[in-house]
């Protein structure tokens, strides 16, 4: 150990000055701004949910499916996690949306009488 070295590199606290720290409920929630924006993907995500059950037409159902795997992918990606947002948006709102577009197009419907 070379004498004096220590002293002319001091090593970083752990924690940091205070004013650099941040409160574990800010790292949480983050500022307001965010907090809104996920309060409004939360509010999306149930309003699409329950017009997706409650569609009366097949095709307006998968539509609205698919605009809640859009706003998944959001949220997924708000949540810092790529990957699944990636997956939701390609299975999700692609993959699935095209599958059950051909297959409402491709059965007949009955008429009632």
């Amino acid at each position: 150990m070379v004498r004096g070295r220590e002293d002319s590199f001091p090593l970083p606290t752990r924690r940091g000055p205070r004013r650099f720290r941040r409160s574990s409920w800010e790292v949480m929630m983050g500022s307001s701004w965010d907090v809104t924006l996920n309060v409004l993907l939360l509010a999306l995500l149930v309003v699409t949910a329950l017009l997706a059950v409650s569609a009366r037409d097949l095709l307006a159902a998968v539509i609205v499916f698919a605009v809640y795997s859009l706003i998944m992918a959001l949220t997924w990606q708000r949540l810092q996690a790529p990957d699944l947002a990636l997956t939701e948006a390609a299975v999700g709102a692609g993959v699935t949306t095209v599958l059950f577009v051909v297959t409402i197009f491709r059965t007949r419907r009955r008429e009632e009488e």
